[in-house]
């Protein structure tokens, strides 16, 4: 997996790219970088930007773990929203499944086909130049 991000407390925003092949624990390291990164604030809205994930690999023995990350780190998350933008399947429905499975009752999640769908429902316009830069996570 290669993972990249950026934070911009201008736009009150963290955004994500994930790409190639991603599995529970790799997606499980890439939130706990974005959102314990000294940058967020609780109450940001997290793009998740999945498309081009060639694979997206969870089995049902993962979920649990999965939950309990998310969980673990829901005082950093806070309210707002978090968008994941997956085009193709199966990397949408797995999606939708685990954000059925992590959801938290403060912070609203939906996934996405198209990128502009998501910047529109979390009301932010990125400029031309947004490249997320890269981690060493």
């Amino acid at each position: 997996m290669s993972f990249s991000y950026v934070i911009d407390p201008t736009r009150s925003l963290g955004a994500a790219a994930l790409t190639n092949r991603v599995d529970a624990s790799a997606f499980v390291k890439a939130a706990r970088s974005l959102y314990l990164d000294e940058d967020w604030e609780p109450g940001m809205k997290a793009l998740w930007d999945l498309r081009f994930v060639d694979e997206l690999v969870v089995s049902p023995a993962d979920v649990p773990d999965m939950v309990e990350a998310v969980h673990s780190l829901r005082d950093r998350l806070g309210d707002g929203r978090a968008a994941f933008v997956a085009p193709h399947e199966p990397v949408h429905s797995i999606s939708r499944l685990l954000l059925l499975q992590t959801h938290t009752p403060r912070r609203k999640q939906r996934v996405f086909r198209q990128l502009d769908d998501a910047l529109e429902w979390l009301d932010v316009a990125l400029p031309d130049d947004h490249q997320p830069q890269s981690s060493s996570h």
